[in-house]
């Protein structure tokens, strides 16, 4: 009898467990179920492109359905697990049921949500960017936020409109910075009454520097980037409340002075590793957490570095040239995803 392993999340994480099960086990050895409430999976990193236009909403959400080929799909929203009885309580609202999924292994990957950390009016005057919907979304209040901006006669409101703060100074903060300045420029002159200078792009970042994951010239080079384009970078500060009136710092006082219907403030999300510490060790459940910055695809083999100082686990003077798994082709180092391996087989163990 075929061992039955019930994946929950269909994230990274998730989609790499089912297909390596795919690849490796015998015809028979295992029965694999994915659960997830879309059925899709979503390539977060890419959302600020979504919610600019620079890219269709298809490419960074493929089927899952299409991507797995001998494991099962299960659509819905995960209600209850029995650890004693190993089952899992799935229901689907379009189809208003629940199904019960039992298992021999449960692997949980259902990441993370989005936190405000306690910031005053976060919750109901910002849009955060995690899924699909807020990049949708996004990309929506902004050409609102154009259409309004465009009918009023006043300079101070206008400009009001078209003021975005962004909260965050990681990956996801700098890159929806720079796609969220590069849309509303583009589409200002299709607006006769929007100007180039009307459109202003705040990105406010906690630490000292962009970037706190990269070395140091990487995250200065990137702040200068966006100080070049327009973006105005306050660092060594945070966001102390949002209301409808705009964003106010802790130290600079009210940096978004727009109205109710101005721009919205978007927020960086910040995740957490999932808690096993409930989870009794003497069940054969999985909570599984992968690092986009430790984990890579080689030759179309994942693998996983060890951890290291460096975020993807190799020197800065060896970044640009590194050989993959496979030591047949030379790549360039992407730093969000580490997209290859370290050069010695002694730093990495196949996941795969």
């Amino acid at each position: 009898m075929p061992q039955r392993v019930v994946i929950l999340g269909a994230g990274f994480a998730g989609t790499a467990v089912a297909r390596a099960l795919e690849r490796r086990a015998r015809p028979g050895e295992v029965s694999v179920t994915l659960v997830n409430r879309e059925n899709y999976t979503l390539f977060t990193p890419m959302l600020p492109e979504v919610s600019s236009g620079a890219i269709e909403p298809r490419h960074i959400a493929p089927p899952l359905r299409a991507l797995l080929h001998k494991s099962q799909f299960e659509m819905g929203e995960v209600e209850s697990v029995d650890l004693e009885q190993c089952a899992v309580v799935v229901r689907n609202k379009k189809a208003a049921r629940s199904s019960r999924l039992p298992y021999d292994h449960l692997v949980i990957a259902l990441g993370a949500i989005t936190s405000t950390h306690g910031v005053p009016g976060a919750d109901s005057h910002t849009f955060p960017l995690k899924t699909m919907d807020d990049a949708i979304a996004q990309r929506n209040e902004t050409i609102r936020s154009l259409e309004a901006a465009a009918t009023l006669d006043d300079d101070r409101e206008r400009r009001a409109f078209l003021t975005f703060v962004v909260v965050g100074g990681g990956f996801t903060g700098v890159e929806a910075a720079g796609e969220l300045l590069g849309f509303l420029r583009s589409a200002a002159r299709f607006y006769p009454r929007v100007e180039r200078d009307d459109v202003r792009v705040v990105l406010v970042a906690g630490g000292p520097r962009l970037l706190p994951q990269l070395p140091q010239s990487l995250g200065d080079g990137a702040a200068k980037m966006l100080a070049q384009r327009g973006v105005e970078v306050v660092l060594n500060d945070d966001a102390a409340a949002v209301d409808a009136a705009g964003s106010r710092s802790r130290q600079a006082g009210a940096t978004n002075p727009k109205r109710s219907f101005g721009a919205p403030a978007l927020r960086h999300h910040r995740s957490s590793p999932t808690s096993t510490s409930s989870t009794p060790s003497t069940t054969r459940s999985w909570s599984i957490r992968i690092c986009r910055y430790r984990i890579g695809r080689a030759c179309g083999r994942w693998v996983t570095a060890r951890r290291f100082p460096n975020p993807v686990g190799i020197s800065t003077r060896r970044r640009r040239n590194t050989r993959c798994v496979k030591r047949r082709c030379w790549r360039a180092i992407s730093w969000r995803r580490c997209a290859v391996a370290p050069r010695s087989r002694s730093h990495i163990k196949r996941s795969a």
